[in-house]
């Protein structure tokens, strides 16, 4: 006579699978018939060990819930059994582990950084966009900088507020303080437009497209637009 070890119905002696719980059994063998109290341990830890090998499967495919319910009947059918009993505080968070066998995940198995996040950690924008003051101040830095790099950021919000500023000082305020306001601009503005085509890997005397008429103010609008080269290019590493 045997017992399942998970939900204790009776079996016919060499069955290895519970029709009541379906699960696949080591039968916990009874001490009538000669049987002795080892042998019953024995069968005991097998059958646990058996549940711990599929919990530690089911933790590698992020599937918690089952090897929590895995480690419930490793822990039914071997109370005693330590590994079990890591394994468990490992899923609950109630104490740190000290496995019998190696339970700790390699990297390949942990869930992807999409899936968690840190209590408190300072989050990177996704865009990664420059902002206007920085911008301003980026290119102002590199007042006559013509080497180097310079993100669609950096150049249209120079673009925008500078030009737009220019043309409110000039239309509202006085066209001579307009005047000695783009004079002072020009060589920034003509640097950041420089490292901007250098940005998509183009030198830039490609400026010069735009004496083109129509077309040629079209042709830069686009460079002008263009994502930048990945990785490091012809003029240096991105901005």
């Amino acid at each position: 006579m045997a017992n399942c070890a998970n939900c204790g119905t009776d079996l016919a002696s060499g069955v290895r699978h519970c029709t009541a719980c379906d699960t696949a059994v080591s039968s916990r063998i009874s001490l009538s018939g000669g049987e002795t109290e080892s042998g019953l341990n024995d069968s005991a830890s097998r059958l646990a060990e058996s549940y711990i090998t599929q919990a530690l499967e089911a933790v590698r495919e992020q599937d918690t819930a089952r090897a929590m319910q895995l480690v419930d009947r490793a822990l039914r059918a071997n109370p005693t059994n330590q590994e079990a009993h890591n394994l468990s505080a490992q899923l609950t968070g109630t104490a740190a582990p000290t496995p019998a066998r190696s339970t700790t995940l390699a990297p390949a198995d942990l869930p992807p950084a999409a899936y968690y996040s840190v209590p408190g950690a300072a989050q990177t924008p996704a865009s990664g966009m420059m902002s206007p003051a920085d911008a301003i101040s980026t290119c102002f830095s590199k007042y006559v900088d013509f080497s180097g790099r310079a993100t669609r950021a950096e150049y249209w919000w120079w673009m925008l507020i500078m030009g737009g500023g220019g043309s409110v000082v000039g239309e509202f305020i006085n066209p001579v303080v307009a005047l000695i306001v783009s004079v002072a601009l020009l060589l920034p503005g003509l640097a950041v437009t420089v490292r901007r085509l250098h940005d998509i890997d183009k030198s830039g005397g490609w400026m010069l497209v735009g004496l083109v008429p129509f077309v040629g103010l079209l042709v830069l609008v686009i460079f002008y637009a263009k994502r930048g080269s990945p990785g490091t290019n012809s003029y240096g590493p991105p901005a």
